[in-house]
């Protein structure tokens, strides 16, 4: 529903729901402005109010004054968007959209101007993810992105903030191939023992604790960030995991209660972990009054925790590419060292369990995943077993056919 202004003023005013929005254009762009309702308001005075806001807005721009551009960028959006956002959002989900957007929007989208974004922006962005991301995983970058521009966009007020006078976002729907046209990246598919020693000979030394403390500890994101000298005895050789770091809510209690548990630390990580200790000392002093200690036994450059998407996507990326095999997350390392010890070295399932330390045995069922040349041994068996001592040729084979002419 639109109610026209004058011929001289282009301007409208719009009903959608029950919010009313004025549109005007300025510069050749078409401007759309959402104003607020107030509490007891009647319609008939809430659409007054409206026209008169308009006609101050068409003044105003006769008289000079317009939605000045300003030099701002979508990376600097970003950072007020996750700030607005963060009292109202879970700080799991807030972790997971600053993820998102740092490592898919940033990169593409982070040097441009919010005055300057264009529909034709938003449609590239959107085949850039399609090329090296699944489709759902596009899907959610891509609302991500629509809900910072609507941040951008939500008053009067931080429209001039942001330099954007119109809604970039494309007015027809965006096309998504089916899920079958491109499946999700293999990147949950653990390695196997070959492809993870690959692995860990490509790490440089300065990483190779760390890696070991995932693969071989079967550390979470958070346990591994939130690691500390304080936990770990090395007369005993045990680590105890009871604490987590969230980039949202710092550091906190682990996941579930079986989580926290200690955990066997073997000669071979501790030695490494030595290492560790020595290069911390390095760092401290390198840093001097900028070390701020937490006692973390792989912090920043400067002492705090590690960013979350660090380790995983920065760190695993190189070593895969170094070592010649295929990129997999953090959390598959976790399932790697799971997967071994139950297909390779024969481990029983409860003790799988807890190594994981998972409170329900239904999830350690997802974390093991056995390769198709680990199960063909027990196919020959079965094979072998039911075939035993079978006659090579069937005496009723000419009955059954006699009977089926």
């Amino acid at each position: 529903m639109a109610e026209r202004m004058s011929k001289r003023s282009a301007g409208s005013i719009r009903l959608r729901g029950k919010t009313l929005y004025v549109r005007y254009r300025h510069g050749g762009k078409l401007i759309e402005e959402r104003v607020l309702r107030r509490d007891d308001e009647s319609m008939k005075a809430y659409r007054l109010r409206a026209k008169v806001e308009l006609a101050e807005k068409l003044d105003g721009l006769r008289t000079g004054i317009r939605v000045v551009s300003t030099r701002r960028t979508i990376a600097e959006l970003k950072d007020d968007y996750l700030m607005a956002i963060a009292p109202d959002v879970k700080p799991r989900t807030l972790e997971s959209r600053e993820r998102h957007l740092h490592l898919y929007v940033i990169p593409v989208l982070g040097h441009l101007r919010v005055s300057d974004l264009a529909s034709t922006h938003v449609r590239d962005f959107q085949r850039v993810l399609l090329d090296k991301l699944a489709v759902s995983t596009s899907r959610v970058v891509m609302g991500e992105l629509r809900d910072m521009l609507k941040h951008a966009m939500d008053s009067p007020a931080s429209r001039e903030f942001w330099g954007i006078s119109f809604d970039p976002w494309p007015q027809r729907r965006l096309k998504w191939p089916a899920a079958h046209e491109r499946p999700a990246p293999c990147t949950y598919k653990p390695y196997s023992t070959e492809e993870m020693r690959q692995y860990l000979a490509a790490t440089p030394d300065h990483l190779r604790a760390s890696v070991l403390c995932i693969v071989i500890l079967m550390l979470r994101d958070g346990e591994f960030r939130g690691m500390r000298w304080m936990d770990l005895d090395e007369k005993r050789g045990v680590y105890h995991v009871q604490q987590q770091q969230c980039r949202s809510h710092g550091f906190t209690t682990t996941k579930t209660r079986a989580s926290n548990a200690e955990v066997p630390v073997p000669r071979v990580l501790l030695d490494a972990l030595r290492d560790q200790r020595r290069l911390v000392a390095q760092m401290r002093l390198k840093a001097g009054s900028r070390w701020q200690d937490h006692g973390l036994i792989f912090p920043s450059l400067v002492g705090t925790a590690l960013a979350c998407y660090r380790m995983s996507q920065e760190f695993n990326r190189a070593i895969a590419k170094a070592a010649g095999v295929r990129y997999v997350s953090q959390h598959t390392l976790r399932k790697t060292g799971a997967t071994i010890l139950e297909t390779e070295l024969h481990a029983p399932r409860e003790a799988v369990r807890a190594a994981l330390r998972h409170q329900g045995r239904s999830v350690t069922d997802e974390y093991v995943r056995y390769d198709v040349e680990t199960l063909r041994p027990y196919f020959e068996k079965l094979a072998a077993t039911v075939t035993h001592d079978l006659p090579t040729a069937c005496p009723q084979t000419g009955t059954i056919l006699a009977a089926s002419g």
